[in-house]
């Protein structure tokens, strides 16, 4: 695994009094996430062009352009950690805002971590750009949203509405972008415990933009995490906890019947093998929306009693659901 302290449940208290909040941390993480060098405008020269020629390539990729614009992403050279954590942090950017690409900015993550950085004296594999990775993420994870969400009611009315909902999609978008690391195994089973024990938080008080969260991360690994159960007694109980409590907040009359409605989803999509109730909107290749086009089309033929040859009609692009560059 790529870090993770001792073990332990979601509610303990520490000997200090304070929440115990389970495995998470090797150390201890910024309390508040600080813009790398990249980003504050600090790098200049060469550095600041490795950095905006890094910008212009993800700006370009596409499922269909992946090998090729991944590779020309990792000949850029980050031959510094603030260039390292420049370009995992302009990743992560991405992959809160853009969250049907998801799945292709965790793989470019993959494709980093098995390149050898030799010139950070990186000798195993990806070893420096995993630790930087999960620094970024944990330090976004830290990140207090009620404490953020409070301070925004107070920005100007004409700009406070744009950016909660800036906000809730960052944070969303993070915990699905962890589960997709997850996905690629660049993020352990003991991290991601961790990670579904804080969104829970206090049963006596849920926060229910987090329960919001878990649903989504739930939904994206919920299948993979449960099946790690196997291996470890521990997470096999911390499973067994989690369907509790979900229950819990299904039934829960303090909280939304949002949330309530998305606690009894979860639990319907286990309860039937971890499958969807509709597939989760990502990116697609061209070639992907031609299929689910003629698909629709042949289905509204049947439907009509038609071949599917014979004038059907109908289904644009947009038909599949799913965004798609190029």
């Amino acid at each position: 695994g790529q870090g993770g302290g001792g073990g332990g449940g979601s509610g303990g208290r520490t000997p200090g009094g304070g929440r115990d909040r389970g495995p998470m941390r090797p150390k201890a993480p910024p309390k508040e996430y600080k813009k790398p060098g990249w980003a504050a405008g600090t790098l200049e020269g060469e550095e600041a062009e490795v950095m905006r020629k890094a910008r212009s390539i993800l700006n370009k990729l596409t499922v269909e352009k992946f090998e090729r614009l991944s590779d020309e992403f990792l000949e850029l050279g980050f031959t510094s950690v603030a260039l390292l954590e420049g370009a995992i942090d302009i990743i992560v950017d991405k992959a809160q805002m853009e969250q049907h690409f998801g799945e292709m900015y965790a793989d470019l993550c993959l494709k980093m971590a098995q390149s050898p950085l030799a010139q950070l004296g990186d000798e195993g594999k990806g070893k420096q750009f995993k630790k930087c990775l999960l620094s970024r993420c944990q330090a976004e994870f830290e990140r207090d949203q009620k404490a953020l969400l409070e301070e925004l009611e107070r920005a100007p009315e004409e700009e406070r509405a744009g950016k909660i909902l800036l906000t809730r999609k960052r944070y969303v978008g993070h915990m699905k972008f962890v589960g997709q690391l997850f996905r690629v195994s660049l993020l352990s089973d003991k991290i991601m415990h961790s990670c579904v024990q804080e969104l829970f938080g206090d049963p006596e008080e849920p926060d229910e933009e987090k329960i919001s969260c878990l649903c989504a991360l739930l939904t994206t690994i919920g299948h993979q995490l449960e099946a790690g159960c196997t291996k470890k007694a521990e997470h096999a109980k911390f499973m067994k906890n989690y369907l509790k409590r979900l229950t819990a907040l299904g039934d829960d009359p303090k909280i939304s019947s949002r949330i309530r409605f998305m606690c009894k989803d979860l639990l319907e999509m286990r309860a039937k093998g971890w499958t969807a109730r509709r597939e989760e909107e990502k990116a697609k290749t061209i070639a992907q929306i031609h299929k689910d086009v003629e698909r629709e089309e042949q289905k509204k033929a049947q439907k009509n009693g038609r071949d599917p040859g014979g004038g059907g009609g109908g289904g644009g692009a947009g038909s599949g659901g799913a965004p798609a560059r190029g």
